[in-house]
């Protein structure tokens, strides 16, 4: 069960969530803002909608499955609402997008930049 649940980033989430709910705990302090699409695709464009003007990035990736690909990056509303009607019966996770943090600094939104 716990293998099934960690190879699915769906099921993760949804592990997460029960765990924090249970605990007490603060999700947002486990990982950054996240949505499981597409049962909370009108939760997650109302969110997306809000930060229009911040230019927030999203990054969304397949459930489960997929070994890395299908992994996309948005900043734009437009472009994630095309995207979300191209795969409107595929679970995917979209969840803010957090850039590496450089030593002694907080979470950056710039892309992590591999050595």
């Amino acid at each position: 069960m716990l293998d099934e649940q960690l190879d699915d980033k769906g099921k993760l989430l949804t592990a997460l969530r029960e765990h924090t709910n249970n605990s007490g705990d603060d999700l947002q302090q486990l990982l950054p803002e996240t949505f499981l699409l597409p049962e909370e695709e009108s939760t997650f464009l109302r969110r997306v909608e809000e930060e229009k003007i911040n230019d927030s990035r999203w990054i969304m990736k397949p459930a489960s499955g997929a070994d890395g690909s299908g992994i996309e990056i948005f900043s734009n509303v437009t472009a994630i609402k095309q995207f979300l009607n191209k795969i409107k019966k595929v679970k995917f996770v979209a969840s803010r997008y957090a850039g590496r943090a450089k030593p002694g600094e907080e979470r950056s939104d710039e892309p992590f930049e591999h050595p």
